[in-house]
């Protein structure tokens, strides 16, 4: 009678055991279920890098490193304006301004295009970052901006669109400070 008895509580208890086994698995992954790794949107990548393209060009701004701007800049601006124009630019507009401290920040990249380059078919697609600027003055007092800072894909990564009319929208093209 014990031999019988026995039966019924091994079955219960591998019963058991087999739920417990079942419920501590998880569902077997199917073709119906969504992966755990993702693809990561390319608009969202592109954004974030061009985001930290202008992040860099404003840091630069903000430490007076001009130089390291220039470094930022496509090769078709840096062709057409020269390597010295964006840090004389700026070191003039220091220098008549009186300068003594800047702070600059980047926004959220927008997307946009531009108009070719020389040698270029039709519009260039693009990212416009919102910059913020502000400069602490001897001639002015406090100065704050907003300006768009234009970036392009090069063969490199994202690239500043440099333009005179960055520091001040009246400055032309071929326009300078002095």
């Amino acid at each position: 009678m014990t031999a019988r008895r026995g039966m019924p509580r091994r079955g219960a208890r591998l019963l058991l055991i087999a739920a417990l086994l079942a419920s501590c698995g998880g569902p077997l992954p199917s073709a119906s279920q969504p992966s755990a790794t993702t693809t990561p949107d390319p608009s969202i990548a592109a954004s974030q890098a061009a985001r930290l393209v202008a992040q860099r060009f404003v840091a630069n701004w903000h430490a007076r490193r001009y130089e390291r701007m220039v470094d930022l800049v496509a090769p078709a601006d840096r062709e057409r304006y020269g390597e010295d124009a964006l840090p004389d630019l700026l070191r003039r507009f220091d220098e008549l301004a009186g300068v003594t401290w800047v702070v600059a920040e980047a926004g959220t990249p927008i997307e946009s295009s531009l108009p070719p380059d020389p040698g270029s078919m039709g519009p260039v697609p693009a990212l416009e970052v919102p910059i913020s600027l502000a400069f602490e003055t001897d001639l002015f007092g406090r100065v704050a901006f907003r300006r768009m800072l234009a970036l392009t894909l090069g063969e490199d990564g994202w690239e500043a669109r440099w333009r005179p009319g960055l520091l001040f929208p009246q400055l032309g093209d071929d326009d300078t400070l002095v």
